[in-house]
């Protein structure tokens, strides 16, 4: 399953038995690993840089990029049918700062381009 399967998944509502209630959540959530998808994002409207994702949980994506980014930021991932908008929660330097991993929080997902739909 790839990461726009998974993010389609999660509009559908496929995923709803899998919703932790507030007491159970973890402030962690499990991540489910998820073919590489390449995306670009767009941060505060103005900076485009391409990335992967290499993982998505219940209200994030772990996407890997070349670069620092802010924690905080808003940004839009953008993939061939989805924008995905939301915020940087954290940017971790991995491999001597060759590969930096984005936990990037969904606000909102947004299907782009589906005829049908």
């Amino acid at each position: 399953m790839n990461a726009q399967e998974v993010v389609a998944g999660l509009l559908r509502g496929d995923f709803s038995h899998f919703v932790a209630t507030p007491s159970d959540r973890r402030h962690e959530e499990r991540q489910t690993p998820c073919d590489h998808t390449p995306v670009r994002m767009v941060l505060d409207g103005c900076l485009s840089i391409q990335g992967l994702i290499v993982n998505v949980s219940q209200c994030g994506l772990g996407i890997h990029v070349d670069v620092r980014l802010s924690q905080g930021a808003k940004a839009t991932v953008e993939t061939d049918n989805l924008f995905v908008s939301g915020s940087i929660r954290y940017c971790v330097e991995k491999l001597g700062g060759s590969v930096f991993v984005v936990g990037f929080q969904v606000e909102d997902v947004r299907r782009i381009g589906i005829v049908g739909f």
